[in-house]
């Protein structure tokens, strides 16, 4: 529970925004003017139900900025968990000390039967991680042509002949029907193919540094046009090439929901809490490309396992309009879920009309804000108030875990894996003693992942959405108000009465009853 106490009454808080008395009326004042039935019919609609606060962005226009002729693809055999990445640093000599050291932490907490460590958290981790058979799906797509289930032939139906935007209205809820919370499309364009497509997983990524990774190991992004529009891969000496179609090609970005009562109790299932979190994105995989096998033979590809993503996972959401970037940089955030949410994405031949980015003041409220990075217990979020265009150096040395390009507030990863492999995880620096407690404090304190339905949310979403000027105030309240969630004893979550897979899965419907 969280160690503050509010003299601060409601009548207080809301006349502090301007949203009492006349102010009110201000407010009310930022609302769209809808007069009639007629006229709401014919005001703008989006694929995405966005709250009236929320702006739509021209196609790929972010609320970072970016700089298109300094941006490149990104070598994802770089990325901070890396043996290639970590290696080019001095503090790499340590890892298998920090190793070894997390797990000691890590054994120490179970043989103290710490809350959070015992034995029923235990026996729910294990539940939660035994893993189930799955089809096994290559980079095309199955692997065994059976898998793929039943096509449009096979069924006895024509090919399916929708435009884009109804073929994204119908993905858009069949995506949701098989468990996504956040989902968005995009036309992989000649942008993405050169600019924002990674140029291989990573694959390949275990070569100490000076020592370059083995190319024959290597699985590599390539686009060309293909025979008959479908993609397929090929090896040779140079690796794996996985090809897709260079024209033809769209993106699917989603992410399935995370419950963010359990990120504060910084116990072993405070980092990956999802219930579901690997089979999920497996099970989405396999009923998307079921489903439009079954339209017409349509495929999808990509996603063949952990860091194989087309595009960064995370800025795949940013870009479809899933949410905005974050001071942590890990994660985005969305307008409901904040950063509590775990992303993935795929390519597809089906032709889907785009979802664009938006604007809800999150990144604005993130630069006023730095929660994160106050309460970050290996100093390695940013703590400035204005992005810069300079990747800062990690331990005197050039950041080879980031691109230029961006305009951004820049996290050093290695000092990050550094610490979390030390500590098992990292507890906030306010709530536990560092020596103690799993999870990423980053996710717990955010002011975006705490309760949606507190007092001060739905105020503060409207107002960041609208206007910067109480950024700081509203990150100041967002403890007081319940719209951070900085703490949970963890044997209070049993006892708490949580919706089926620990959040509301009816976030983002706008239908009736469901309707948040």
């Amino acid at each position: 529970m969280s160690g503050f106490h509010s003299t601060v009454s409601r009548r207080e808080f809301m006349k502090a925004l301007g949203l009492t008395g006349a102010g009110l009326g201000a407010a009310a004042a930022l609302a769209p003017a809808i007069h009639d039935v007629d006229e709401l019919m014919s005001a703008p609609t989006s694929l995405k139900n966005y709250p009236w606060y929320v702006k739509e962005r021209e196609h790929l226009d972010t609320t970072t900025e970016t700089d298109w002729d300094l941006l490149k693809r990104w070598d994802n055999r770089f990325n901070a968990q890396s043996t290639y990445a970590k290696s080019h640093y001095p503090s790499n000599a340590g890892t298998a000390d920090r190793a070894a050291s997390g797990t000691a932490r890590r054994n120490e907490r179970y043989a103290q039967n710490l809350p959070g460590y015992d034995h029923k958290w235990r026996a729910l981790n294990a539940a939660k991680s035994d893993s189930s058979e799955a089809p096994s799906y290559g980079f095309a797509g199955f692997t065994d042509h059976e898998e793929a289930g039943s096509s449009n032939e096979d069924l006895g139906l024509p090919k399916w002949n929708g435009s884009p935007e109804e073929n994204s209205r119908l993905l858009m809820a069949a995506m949701r029907f098989f468990g996504a919370s956040i989902v968005g499309f995009d036309e992989f364009d000649t942008k993405y193919q050169t600019k924002l497509a990674r140029l291989c997983t990573s694959s390949g990524n275990n070569a100490v540094y000076p020592a370059l990774p083995d190319p024959a190991r290597a699985q590599w992004y390539e686009f060309a046009n293909t025979p008959d529009g479908r993609a397929y891969e090929t090896k040779d000496a140079g690796g794996t090439h996985m090809i897709s179609p260079a024209t033809g090609t769209y993106f699917i970005s989603w992410a399935t929901s995370q419950t963010p009562e359990l990120r504060g109790t910084n116990g072993i299932l405070a980092n990956g809490n999802n219930p579901t979190i690997s089979k999920w994105h497996e099970n989405i995989k396999v009923r998307l490309a079921r489903f439009l096998n079954a339209l017409g033979g349509f495929q999808v590809y990509g996603l063949t396992g952990d860091q194989s993503f087309v595009v960064s996972s995370e800025l795949g959401i940013v870009l479809t309009g899933g949410g905005e970037v974050s001071r942590q940089q890990l994660y985005s955030n969305d307008i409901d879920l904040g950063p509590n949410h775990n992303s993935a994405n795929m390519m597809t031949n089906f032709p889907l009309a785009p979802t664009n980015p938006i604007d809800a003041g999150m990144w604005k409220f993130c630069l006023s804000c730095g929660i994160c990075a106050d309460q970050c217990p290996s100093n390695s979020i940013s703590t400035a108030k204005e992005p810069t265009w300079e990747i800062p150096p990690i331990e005197g040395l050039p950041n080879v875990t980031k691109v230029p390009g961006a305009k951004m507030l820049w996290t050093d990863m290695i000092g990050c894996r550094n610490y979390t492999s030390q500590f098992d995880g990292c507890a906030p620096k306010l709530v536990r003693p560092n020596d103690y407690g799993g999870g990423r404090s980053c996710f717990s304190v955010c002011p975006f992942g705490g309760d949606r339905m507190a007092m001060g949310h739905n105020v503060i979403r409207t107002a960041m959405a609208t206007t910067t000027l109480l950024n700081g105030f509203m990150a100041s309240m967002a403890d007081v108000f319940g719209t951070g969630q900085t703490a949970l004893r963890p044997d209070e979550w049993w006892d708490m009465g949580l919706p089926a897979f620990g959040f509301p899965t009816h976030i983002q419907a706008t239908k009736g009853q469901w309707k948040m």
